[in-house]
């Protein structure tokens, strides 16, 4: 998940789905190969997922990706830690569509405040240069 970005962005799913088809067919072949027990289908899954991070990993390095800078990486983490700290009272409600909302708008203003406030992977910059953008064209 963390190193999708860096081929959605650039707007390449070709590696995405190479990486899904490993997968799978790590999990096809551990799972065949291991003793049929319950714990050995975890590992299949775990094993399945590493062999799709590594092979985004060295697809990434074949291509020289560009990774975002790590004071985004380092402020999306804060910001993601906030957001769990402020739900977390949330999980002690009972499961429905108002606590599903609640969660989601809470969740979404904490992060959304983040990311304005720092301007996170340029995101507040590119939002103003459309909102201007859109302003020129209608004025």
């Amino acid at each position: 998940i963390a190193i999708h970005p860096v081929f959605q962005i650039a707007k390449r799913t070709l590696p995405l789905v190479i990486a899904a088809l490993a997968a799978s067919l790590a999990d096809f072949v551990f799972a065949t190969f291991l003793p049929p027990e319950a714990a050995n289908l975890a590992v299949a899954q775990s094993g399945a997922l590493l062999v799709g991070t590594l092979t985004l990993v060295v697809y990434a390095a074949l291509i020289r990706a560009r990774f975002p800078p790590g004071r985004d990486l380092l402020l999306t983490t804060i910001g993601t830690g906030a957001m769990v700290f402020a739900l977390a009272p949330l999980r002690e409600t009972a499961p429905g569509a108002l606590t599903l909302a609640s969660e989601v708008i809470a969740g979404f203003a904490i992060y959304g405040t983040f990311v304005v406030a720092f301007d996170i992977a340029a995101m507040r910059s590119t939002c103003l240069g459309i909102v201007r953008s859109y302003r020129q064209r209608t004025a």
